[in-house]
């Protein structure tokens, strides 16, 4: 499934506001959730940076 995603991270104590595309297996778990998030602190690829998953929705296309 492909997801339009919103989420928060904070870098070094600020909080920035962004949203994604995200695909892969529909979310229905807290590790679904978790694993959603460890993938965009990967991206942003940065020290001291985590990412908190806001909101979630199908993608419409």
């Amino acid at each position: 499934m492909r997801y339009f995603v919103s989420y928060v991270y904070y870098d070094n104590g600020e909080a920035l506001f962004a949203n994604a595309e995200w695909e892969g297996e529909p979310i229905k778990t807290l590790a679904h959730i978790t694993k959603i998030e460890e993938e965009i602190n990967a991206e942003l690829g940065e020290k001291n940076v985590y990412a908190k998953l806001l909101f979630w929705r199908p993608f419409e296309e």
